[in-house]
């Protein structure tokens, strides 16, 4: 009787397991999906615009604290490479 109740519980934990990898996979692939629609749409977006809105974003926060590390960072990223000579 004992092993019964032990093999009834193992079979529902693999069921379970089961069921959270498969909404793991989906979660997954939502994302690949969205990198994929994210990164094909800045292909059709001008740098001045991806500039205009970190610096719209960020304004606010930089001119209350203009060591801000988070804002900081997203103006450094959305500004455009600059060759060094």
């Amino acid at each position: 009787m004992k092993l019964s109740v032990l093999a009834r519980h193992r079979a529902g934990t693999s069921k379970l397991m089961h069921r959270m990898f498969d909404v793991v996979v989906i979660l997954k692939g939502l994302d690949g999906a969205l990198e994929i629609v994210g990164g094909t749409a800045l292909l059709f977006v001008r740098t001045g615009a991806i500039m205009a809105l970190a610096t719209a974003a960020t304004a606010r926060e930089l001119s209350e604290d203009p060591h801000d590390f988070v804002a900081n960072l997203l103006s450094g990223v959305a500004e455009p490479e600059r060759p060094r000579y």
